[in-house]
């Protein structure tokens, strides 16, 4: 909707999750295969749970050819898409850490800010999905 409300030449930016590509398949041996493409499978669904997390829609959780090919579709050009992941993912899940100690120890929702964090840092630190910041024009008329 942001690409009917912005003037032709206006910018919108925004930050989201989106999934990282895979690695390139190994050249292994016949079992190794299977476990690249079972890893491979999972690495949407982690992402989508990471994005459930920061309460990302789950409809905008994609790769970045992904989002660049909707933006383009909406009207945007000049799409430009920045990890920020290693500046924030770290401090994100130090400060659900340090917000689960002030929720009372052992309560459910402590519990809860505490496997988040793990979990956050986990996908991360596996390369599973990235935080990026996005910034794009909407196309001029003419």
């Amino acid at each position: 909707s942001a690409g009917k409300a912005l003037r032709p030449g206006g910018r919108i930016g925004f930050a989201t999750v989106v999934v990282a590509p895979p690695p390139p398949p190994p050249s292994l041996w016949r079992p190794w295969r299977y476990a690249y493409a079972l890893v491979a499978a999972l690495r949407g669904f982690a992402a989508r749970l990471a994005a459930a997390g920061m309460r990302v829609p789950r409809a905008n959780v994609m790769g970045e050819d992904a989002l660049r090919s909707v933006l383009a579709a909406a009207g945007f050009e000049g799409v430009e898409v920045d990890d920020v992941s290693d500046d924030v993912l770290p401090g994100f899940s130090a400060y659900l850490w340090l917000l689960s100690r002030g929720r009372g120890r052992g309560g459910l929702e402590s519990m809860g800010l505490k496997l988040l964090a793990l979990y956050m840092r986990g996908l991360w630190q596996l390369n599973l999905f990235r935080f990026v910041v996005v910034g794009a024009e909407r196309r001029r008329q003419g």
